[in-house]
């Protein structure tokens, strides 16, 4: 091996090869925490890092330095970041599938059921002028069965403290009439998200204008409304 390296031509070599390897480090560096960048999952994120890392590179001395510096972001930054991202996207991907979905064919659709005659086939010349929530059975009923919660609670609330004075029985239909009111009211207004429908008035660029009824824009799950109903 001594033999080997005391001779002329493998010193040369192998100085060559160190010399040339020096150089390209820093090239190596920046492609290496592009990757580094490119593997978080994020876009947002791999634009971010690779700007932070790169500038931290450069105020890094030395050559081979910035190669020790980048594969040690690779192999012990990158996968933490990783991590943490991935369980933030799940977290936003789980709120979003619990909440409201926007249906944007709704009006689309209301349009082609009711007023296809009428309708430019270029859907770039019409535009939305108003949109208004319809009021529908449920707004009643909520209304009503949220007035009769309030009195049979009241009472209940007034019996309870000795305010009023009842007959067990009638405490007794009081409390169940609280109850009852109470949960018809939560599921009547859980029904009217899931019924709820607008009226969209949209007008063409020539002047004429629609109202277009009964679109329903938004799609509400029951565990978005059992989340709502209970928080």
């Amino acid at each position: 091996m001594n033999e080997m390296l005391s001779n002329p031509v493998v010193s040369l070599l192998v100085g060559l090869l160190l010399a040339e390897g020096t150089e390209i480090a820093p090239w190596m560096a920046r492609r290496v925490l592009h990757t580094a960048a490119r593997r978080l999952g994020s876009p947002e994120a791999t634009t971010r890092y690779e700007e932070e890392w790169l500038a931290l590179l450069e105020e890094r001395p030395g050559k081979l330095l910035k190669l020790i510096l980048a594969i040690n972001i690779l192999l012990f930054a990158t996968p933490r970041l990783r991590r943490s991202y991935r369980a933030k996207g799940q977290a936003i991907s789980k709120k979003r599938k619990l909440g409201p979905v926007f249906q944007a064919d709704a009006l689309l659709q209301r349009i082609r059921e009711d007023h296809a005659f009428l309708l430019d086939p270029d859907l770039g010349s019409w535009e939305v002028l108003r949109i208004r929530r319809e009021r529908s059975k449920h707004d009643i009923l909520a209304l009503v069965s949220m007035s009769m919660f309030f009195v049979a609670s009241n009472a209940y609330f007034l019996a309870a403290h000795d305010f009023i004075h009842l007959v067990p029985w009638a405490f007794w239909a009081v409390s169940v009439a609280a109850g009852m009111t109470g949960a018809m009211s939560i599921l009547i207004l859980m029904l009217g998200f899931r019924t709820r429908t607008y009226t969209i008035l949209i007008q063409h660029t020539s002047g004429p204008r629609i109202d277009v009824t009964r679109v329903s824009l938004y799609k509400y799950t029951w565990p978005y409304l059992l989340k709502m109903a209970f928080t």
